[in-house]
């Protein structure tokens, strides 16, 4: 072998390598590739695509470690691409990815790659860009007020940057549709993951070019190789939808923030509700709520009223006054299915699925079990069973439907309607059980749109049409359920969903049996500022975010013994380690988690307390992945 013609290279895998073990590894080559091209590598026994971040003449390599190789390199394979096929920036979000979440390498530059790369009718010609040091943007929070001329918010601020990209970063293709028709005269780009390969690559080619291009997307956007990007918007940043349920498991807005630090963009953040966290971010503690048309009904008067009905004398009254006036009305239930639960009269069991241990949801029978008007479903696993006569706890008790599901609020409706001699208008029931595809989901929305006088019952699933309906009246039944989880955001979160269906209408009435709960007061005084500086104190003094860092750890076997056992030891060497290191890290647990799918869980949870700059930030990331290599690769780590 002739060294002066061989070259050592470190490659990225376009694998998933476990976190523990090596994510970049050596190779020897023939020639001198160009960085960030793809090539292929042996690896454990197959051949795979990997890509090239480093070159050095192996002579060269071997002076500088003053030592021949006590180890062999494996040859690569066949030149997939010879040229780069990601720009500099984007091997930098790569790695940020990597560090930020935690996450294999290897699938985290796998997402920066369309999937035709190595295609021949697809050559990749990208400029590589040179290095660029972060540049902390301008950044703006821009409320939304009203759905249907939301986008004049945006159109004179892209209009401040002729000759650079734009990107409108949204959460859902819904979204898209809105936005791609109020901006046509702009001739926006749409990108979106259910496009072709050719117009994926036709803009790709455009943006990596440096053509000032105007691009309404979802977070596939967030990894092209943009060239003079001057703005970026994140619509609806709350939206889930941001959240990547695919390695690396990101949240969107985040990528968008460390993209518009690449490239010293402008930062346009919009939302009904500012997160806590970009509050904290851009100073939002003094954020006034516009004043909306809606209206808190108490439902504990309504009982004390004799009125047990789900639905409230005002709304029954105002349902009555929709039908004959033909208007549109939308009832917002926050439960899918029948009802929420089955509770035992005489023990106070709750049934639960075999596989786990969740609660099995009642539901009208859609599964095909015979002889059953109603049946169970867990909404963990799938799970569907026949409801039974008696209690599967103390075999005596009877089993009764408890809470309200959206099945149960089109049933009461139709029977109440029927009593007072109306006739019912068409009800339609938009949730993820009647629509499982957006084409599903658009057809009740057309027929909703189209009809007069139309009842829709939804859950949820209507934040995917936030811009493309505008009924005269929404009414929540039981908005306390919106904040009914075990979640340190549950407030936040039920007080977003609450602002942005008074947004979605003309009139709000929104039902509660605990009108002092947070959220709901919050609305009724309109004291948005101190909701978010109570919030900011509270997550201070308990180290939340965004003044920490939350990593939970979590691992699932079988036998429940030894995923108590793996987890102690586990949580015993990770304490161990940051007592040695003098860390700055909260380490609780392990705690049992909820039984899934027929597996048993064991929860860590790590608190690392913000560094304050980013120099600390770094050392901070490189502590904790040193902490991290504790943890075996059977364990699932998630940020946040």
């Amino acid at each position: 072998m002739n060294e002066a013609e061989q070259y050592l290279l470190e490659v990225v895998p376009l694998v998933t390598i476990p976190r523990p073990e090596a994510q970049i590894l050596s190779y020897y080559c023939d020639h001198d590739p160009d960085i960030n091209s793809l090539i292929t590598v042996p690896f454990r026994n197959r051949s795979i695509p990997g890509l090239v971040l480093a070159s050095t003449p192996v002579a060269q390599a071997k002076r500088m470690l003053k030592k021949d190789f006590s180890f062999s390199l494996k040859h690569t394979g066949k030149v997939i691409s010879p040229t780069p096929v990601i720009t500099l920036a984007q091997q930098n979000l790569a790695f940020w990815l990597a560090s930020k979440y935690h996450a294999p390498l290897g699938p985290c530059f796998k997402n920066f790659l369309p999937n035709f790369i190595g295609k021949k009718k697809y050559p990749i010609n990208l400029l590589p860009g040179t290095e660029t040091k972060l540049t902390e943007p301008k950044k703006t929070f821009i409320p939304l007020t009203d759905t249907a001329s939301h986008y004049k918010n945006y159109l004179s601020i892209i209009k401040k940057h002729p000759g650079q990209s734009v990107l409108l970063l949204v959460p859902e293709t819904t979204h898209l549709d809105y936005f791609a028709q109020s901006y046509t005269t702009l001739k926006p780009e749409i990108l979106h993951s259910g496009l072709n390969n050719q117009k994926i690559y036709d803009l790709q080619q455009k943006i990596s070019a440096g053509q000032p291009t105007f691009v309404i997307a979802t977070r596939l956007a967030l990894t092209l190789p943009w060239q003079k990007l001057g703005l970026i918007i994140v619509d609806s940043e709350s939206n889930p939808a941001y959240y990547s349920d695919t390695t690396p498991k990101y949240f969107a807005p985040d990528l968008a923030r460390q993209l518009a630090k690449l490239h010293s963009a402008e930062l346009i953040i919009s939302d009904t509700l500012p997160r806590v966290e970009t509050a904290y971010e851009l100073d939002l503690s003094n954020w006034k709520l516009e004043n909306g048309n809606w209206k808190i009904v108490d439902m504990v008067s309504e009982i004390k009223d004799a009125n047990y009905s789900p639905f409230s004398t005002e709304l029954k009254e105002q349902i009555q006054t929709s039908i004959a006036e033909k208007k549109k009305l939308v009832i917002f239930v926050p439960r899918k299915g029948y009802a929420p639960y089955l509770l035992c009269k005489k023990c106070g069991e709750t049934v639960r699925c075999k596989n786990c241990d969740h609660t099995l949801v009642v539901h009208r029978n859609e599964s095909g079990i015979k002889n059953q008007e109603l049946n169970l479903i867990c909404h963990h696993c799938e799970n569907t069973e026949p409801i039974t006569a008696v209690c599967p706890k103390c075999k005596g008790g009877i089993l009764e439907y408890k809470g309200l599901g959206i099945q149960k609020a089109m049933e009461k409706l139709k029977v109440w309607l029927d009593r007072q001699n109306i006739t019912a208008p068409p009800m339609l029931e938009l949730s993820n059980d009647s629509a499982t595809t957006r084409a599903e989901a658009d057809k009740i929305i057309n027929e909703f749109r189209a009809n007069p006088s139309t009842i829709l019952f939804t859950t949820q699933k209507i934040f995917s049409y936030l811009y493309l309906i505008k009924p005269d009246l929404i009414a929540i039944l039981n908005a306390d359920l919106l904040a009914n989880f075990a979640n340190w955001r549950a407030d936040e979160e039920a007080l977003h969903d609450l602002l942005t269906l008074t947004k979605m209408s003309e009139q709000t009435i929104i039902q509660s049996y605990h009108v002092d709960s947070t959220p709901i007061k919050t609305l009724a005084e309109g004291g948005v500022d101190q909701f978010i500086k109570n919030e900011l104190a509270n997550r201070q003094s308990l180290n939340y975010p965004p003044f920490c860092e939350i990593i939970k750890l979590v691992y699932r076997h079988r036998d429940p013994r030894k995923t108590l056992q793996e987890a102690r030891i586990v949580a015993e060497k990770i304490k161990n380690e940051v007592a040695k290191q003098k860390l700055t890290i909260s380490v609780l647990g392990p705690v049992t988690g909820l039984r899934e799918k027929g597996l048993f869980t064991q929860e860590i949870i790590l608190k690392i307390k913000n560094a304050a700059s980013a120099e600390a930030t770094a050392g901070q990331r490189k502590e904790r992945s040193n902490l991290l290599r504790l943890v075996g690769s059977q364990w699932r780590v998630s940020l946040d």
